[in-house]
């Protein structure tokens, strides 16, 4: 009986190992990607206009008012993930130098 019961507490020990592994690598993976847009938005080298599109589309997903309601099935979603894609168009040609500057950051913090 000892030898089941060690086997479940290893089990449950290992599940919540696996879990908090996992959150921590969501809450890495959100600090970088905040990061990134923070660093992007101080560089002198990103376009006023490209900064301005990130501030719009940050904005427009905080804000508690959409211009198609999420309570709409599928529909209400789909402006948020254009909003989505466009931000995620503009991080991709974002200055190496600034990826890297943020994934040093978040390397310190963890």
């Amino acid at each position: 009986m000892d030898k089941y019961q060690k086997n479940m507490n290893d089990s449950e020990e290992s599940i919540l190992d696996w879990a908090i592994g996992a959150v921590k690598r969501v809450a890495a993976w959100l600090a970088y990607w905040a990061l990134v847009v923070y660093y992007a938005l101080q560089s002198p080298a990103l376009p006023r206009k490209d900064k301005a599109k990130i501030i719009a589309a940050l904005a427009y997903l905080l804000l508690p008012f959409d211009i198609l309601p999420d309570a709409i099935p599928v529909v209400g979603v789909i402006d948020d993930a254009a909003i989505l894609w466009a931000v995620l168009r503009l991080l991709v040609v974002i200055d190496d130098s600034i990826k890297a500057q943020a994934a040093e950051r978040v390397r310190q913090w963890s």
